[in-house]
Formats: C-alpha cells, sequence, structure tokens
C-alpha cells in the first residue's frame, strides 16, 4: 500500500518505534513511501536523532521516494493512507498484519489466484504470497468464506485490508447468484469481494491447459466438445463433473437448447478434479489471449479487475 507520513509524525519523538517500522516495510518494497521533497529535511533530522546507525540508508530511501512522488507520480496511482500521530499505532498495526484474500479452499482457489497472477505478470502479488505480506486463507466452503471474512476483517482496526474470491456459482448468465446478499453485507463493512462472472474458477481454464489433463492425452473428444459450445455455455457447464446422466439440467435447458444429443454425450463425464493443478503446473506456456480465445473475449478485463483488487490490500 502507498503509505504516507505527515509532518506531525517527524516533529514529535513520541511514535519512533513505529515511525522505524513503517520505515523498515519501505525498505523492504512491503509498502510504497510516498513523501513530498519539503518533507526529507524533518525526515533526515528524525533519523540522525533515534536511528543514527542505520540514517544513510533510509535518507537515500526518503530522497528517492520523494523524486518518485514529486516526477514520476500518475493519476493512476493509488490515493495514499494518510498516517498522523493520534492513529500511527493503529494504522502500523494494520500495515504489519498480512493482507487475506478468502477463498472456499485455499489450495485450488489460491492455486486459481497464484496461476492468474503468473499468466498476467503481477509479480507483486507473486511476491507479496511468497514472503506471507498476503494469505490465502481457506474458508472451508462458502459459508464458512462469509464468517471467517467478517472475523478477518474484524481484528484491523483502520484498514480493513481483506477481500474475498468466490465462484458465483449461477447455472445461467447474469443470473443472480445465491451469495449476493452476503457479499453485499461483507461490502458493507469495506470488505473487498470478487464474485466470479462465470460459474466456477474451472470454468476460466483455458482449452490449451485442459489438453493437457491426463483424462485428454488419449481422446480429446471431450475438449473438442467444449470448444464447440457458444462462450456462455462454456462459462455455466459444469466443468468437473459434466452432464450428470446425459442429460442438460432442469434450471440449464434454456441456455443449452438444441444442444445434439452426440455434444451432450460428449460432455457427459466432465474434466474432473485436476484442473486447477493442471492450470498452476502450466500457466508458464499461457497468455491472456488463451483466456480471451477460448474462455471469453471479457475475461482477461475481468481477471485484472480481480488482481485489481487484491493490489488493494497489499
Amino acid at each position: 500500500m502507498r503509505v504516507e507520513l505527515t509532518a506531525a509524525v517527524f516533529a514529535t519523538d513520541d511514535h519512533a518505534r513505529e515511525v522505524v517500522l513503517l520505515l523498515h516495510h519501505f525498505s523492504e518494497e512491503r509498502h510504497q513511501w510516498a513523501v513530498g521533497p519539503l518533507l526529507v529535511e524533518a525526515v533526515e533530522s528524525f533519523l540522525d536523532r533515534h536511528v543514527p546507525e542505520l540514517a544513510p540508508g533510509y535518507k537515500s530511501l526518503a530522497r528517492q521516494a520523494a523524486l518518485q512522488h514529486a516526477a514520476y507520480r500518475t493519476p493512476a496511482d493509488p490515493t495514499p493512507v494518510v498516517v498522523s500521530p493520534e492513529d500511527i499505532k493503529e494504522h502500523v498495526a494494520d500495515l504489519t498484519r498480512p493482507a487475506v484474500v478468502m477463498v472456499e479452499d485455499d489450495a485450488t482457489d489460491g492455486g486459481f489466484i497464484t496461476a492468474i497472477a503468473q499468466v498476467f505478470k503481477a509479480g507483486d502479488i507473486l511476491t507479496a504470497i511468497e514472503k506471507d505480506w498476503l494469505v490465502i486463507d481457506h474458508g472451508g466452503g462458502s459459508g464458512g468464506v462469509f464468517r471467517r471474512a467478517a472475523d478477518k476483517r474484524d481484528r484491523f482496526r483502520r484498514l480493513p485490508r481483506v477481500a474475498v474470491v468466490l465462484d458465483s456459482d449461477r447455472l445461467l448468465p447474469d443470473a443472480p447468484s445465491q451469495h449476493d446478499a452476503k457479499v453485499a453485507t461483507l461490502r458493507a463493512k469495506e470488505v473487498k469481494v470478487h464474485l466470479l462472472r462465470l460459474r466456477e474458477i474451472e470454468n476460466y481454464v483455458p482449452d490449451k491447459c485442459l489438453l493437457k489433463l491426463d483424462c485428454q492425452q488419449q481422446d480429446q473428444t471431450r475438449a473438442d466438445a467444449l470448444a464447440r459450445l457458444s462462450k456462455a455455455q462454456r462459462g455455466h457447464y459444469d466443468m468437473k463433473k459434466g452432464f450428470k446422466n446425459n442429460k442438460v439440467p432442469a434450471q440449464q435447458k434454456s441456455l443449452f437448447r438444441g444442444l445434439s444429443a452426440e455434444l451432450c454425450k460428449d460432455l457427459t463425464s466432465g474434466f474432473g478434479p485436476k484442473m486447477i493443478s493442471c492450470l498452476l503446473d502450466h500457466a508458464d506456456i499461457l497468455t491472456e489471449e488463451d483466456f480471451r480465445t477460448d474462455v471469453g473475449p471479457d475475461v482477461p478485463d475481468e481477471l485484472r479487475a480481480m488482481l485489481a483488487m487484491i493490489r488493494e490490500i497489499i
């Protein structure tokens, strides 16, 4: 997160411990320091008083941050968190605690987020995960996600650095999700939520990756059949289990109207439970274009928005 310390913070010696801890976060690039050039002198005086041995390194950091703030700031930069003497203890506590993304299953959903971050070159998110600055937490199902997300949010004092990524479980495009009411409740508590537009995370796995699955190595009939669906159908098909008993579910009759008996038969089995591990294993061969071509033209924009949401809390 971008953090701005007011001049009043450096005018007093009452919060030296908290300031030095923040400076450490800035130095390891956990957070970004937004400091104006006019404040650098006060920062240097503070450093000479409290950490003379570390002062040279932190002074250099302050000058670099001031240059960045003055010369390279853009309208797209996030608004910094402003820290004052009155709230510094609470802010530092929140900025030191890991940010949290709640998911239903940390292995599959966490793997999905990691794979998408790799494909879309979100190195900052990958670094945050690697260094435990961002924790992808296991909710144990959608009910647990909402309960634990609310609990995690309550542990933050001023900066609710909690987000949720959740399957919509929609059977039809743009239909209301069964989670809408609970999502609204979380958002009212300042928890960020990305409710997937498609049915589940598995619906986002590109064909190139599906062809790497063991079940497709000898016979890619299922993958070929999937490619013949419309993007709306592909986005709401049960990718793991397929069409049970070779029948389209009653709730999806309108979506799959006109589907041939042969195509329905070819999609009866689904692709099984290992799609996300396959996505993670082969993220290095995927591109944004694979998601656009195979999954849907708007999908890269949606996935970038999901990553941008996560970036807001780290």
